[in-house]
């Protein structure tokens, strides 16, 4: 059986495998996330990136400067989710839009975005490196 038939599921036993999985799984990707976050400060790397499906969620958004969301049409959403597989009940954005400093619109290609993404990146890098860093988002 693959993981995701045991764990991805609308009954209560695939619910209860997923939370167990996440009790196992989280604790050691935080350590390990903070553990790289660190070594990186020890080594005066400026800037650090996450890439945290749940974000919100996991609390990881205390962790960052800068929450940045890549979304798109609901359309291209749906039809992107569909490509994987996924269920379109699961992409509700308007949430983490609200919440993000910065939104990219993806409604064209793959290296468009890539472009407009290392476009946003450098002037994060230039940014930061005049300025002291903001404050964090959580206390």
């Amino acid at each position: 059986l693959r993981l995701a038939e045991v764990v991805f599921g609308d009954d209560d036993a695939s619910r209860a495998a997923l939370l167990y999985l996440e009790t196992v799984v989280h604790p050691l990707v935080r350590c390990d996330i903070a553990g790289q976050l660190k070594a990186n400060a020890e080594k005066q790397v400026q800037v650090s990136l996450l890439d945290v499906p749940l974000l919100f969620e996991s609390h990881w958004d205390c962790s960052c400067d800068q929450i940045w969301c890549i979304d798109a049409d609901v359309e291209i959403r749906k039809m992107r989710a569909s490509a994987r597989g996924w269920d379109a009940g699961e992409l509700s954005i308007e949430e983490k839009r609200r919440q993000s400093n910065l939104v990219i619109e993806n409604n064209s290609s793959l290296t468009d975005l890539q472009k407009c993404v290392a476009i946003h990146w450098r002037e994060l890098i230039e940014n930061y490196s005049q300025a002291s860093p903001p404050d964090q988002h959580c206390s």
